[in-house]
This record gives C-alpha cells, structure tokens and sequence, in this order.
C-alpha cells in the first residue's frame, strides 16, 4: 500500500496478499484493482447495469468513486482479485542490529574448522 486510501485497516507499507482468481464482486469485499495504470485496494460495490462504487476505508479523505459500465472499460478498469490477507511491520521500534556474535556467526566468513 502507497497511499492513506485504506488506513485504520491496511496500513501504508503494507505487504498484501491477492488472491487472483477471485475476481468477482462479493458488495463489501476487499480489492485489488489496476484503475487507469494504477495499482489501487478498495471495497467494491456492484451497481445496476454493470457499474460499481469503490469504496475507501478512509472515506473522508478518499470519497466514493462511481463507474458505470462504460467508465469501466474507458477507465481500464480491471479487478486483479480479492485481498485476502496483509500485514504490516511495527514500525514504532527502529530494527535490531545483527549481532553476529549472539548467533554463532562471528568469523564464519569462510569453512568451519574440522577436527581430527
């Protein structure tokens, strides 16, 4: 995830799993689309004659976004499949430095040594 669009749910950073052969909308599910070249992750709505509402987590940044029929294919408009898991790092603790010295790893640059 790149943008704020989903926050409170899927954080920025995000590493995202997309399950690629489900592809059509169940109202209130999770996506991953590609919207005008864009890799985007919405809620999707179906709407009558083949439109649809994608729906932002945080709506009040991201409003509803409506495309009929023929946005949808004007817009290349494509469903890459249904989120299904993600998670994200905790990014309040910066990361632990290797210590190669508590893993056994000091001076293993080459073979170990074996005895005779």
């Amino acid at each position: 995830m790149v943008d704020n669009s989903m926050i409170d749910i899927i954080q920025q950073g995000a590493t995202l799993a997309i399950d690629r052969g489900r592809t059509q909308i169940i109202d209130g599910e999770i996506y991953a689309v590609e919207h005008d070249g864009m890799l985007r992750i919405k809620y999707l709505y179906n709407r009558p004659g083949g439109g649809l509402r994608m729906r932002s987590h945080n709506a009040s940044e991201h409003p509803d976004e409506y495309l009929n029929h023929e946005e949808r294919f004007e817009q290349s408009f494509k469903i890459v499949g249904w989120v299904f898991w993600w998670s994200t790092l905790n990014n309040r603790r910066p990361p632990v430095p290797l210590d190669e010295h508590l893993l056994g790893w000091e001076g293993s640059k080459s073979e170990p040594e074996v005895g005779n």
